[in-house]
């Protein structure tokens, strides 16, 4: 296979303004500046991305994610930037802390689907959303547990009718 490199090309107004923001506020290497007398493109690397910078490119700026391990740390503490370009910075920690919602935990007990009209046979169905307390397992009447085909996670309880 071919080695490939790819580049997220960005416009700008003026090369000389964006230079200087994207090395050394963002801290990005210059590999290339053409051409030299009156530079209309520059490409910097860094933080694993490479741009390539073009005065009157198309495109419209765009933005720019930056995880870092210490954002107070990176850019002045700064953590939303707008390069002379247009393109919006924005700098985040690298491994943000984990958010998990609060749950919610039923345990609903209804009518089998299944169920023959008429019939006393005790059937029930559940719809867990979590596993059933070890309340249900000291019931003093014998269950048996069964996943219905295709209903997961609704599950038939089946216990002994009255007269049984």
């Amino acid at each position: 296979m071919t080695d490939a490199l790819a580049e997220i090309r960005l416009p700008s107004e003026e090369i000389r303004d964006d230079l200087p923001f994207f090395t050394k506020t963002l801290g990005m290497r210059l590999d290339m500046i053409y051409p030299a007398d009156n530079p209309e493109i520059i490409v910097v690397s860094g933080h694993g991305v490479r741009l390539r910078i073009e005065k009157g490119a198309k495109e419209p700026p765009g933005t720019l994610r930056l995880r870092v391990d210490d954002p107070d740390a990176f850019a002045e503490g700064k953590r939303e930037l707008t390069a002379p370009n247009g393109t919006k910075i924005e700098i985040t920690e690298m491994n943000p802390p984990l958010v998990l919602p609060e749950t919610q935990h039923a345990f609903v007990v209804r009518s089998s689907p299944t169920r023959r009209p008429g019939s006393s046979d005790g059937r029930a169905c559940i719809t867990a959303t979590s596993f059933p307390t070890a309340s249900a397992a000291r019931s003093s009447r014998a269950i048996s547990v069964s996943p219905m085909a295709g209903r997961c996670p609704t599950w038939c309880i089946t216990t002994p009718s009255a007269s049984s």
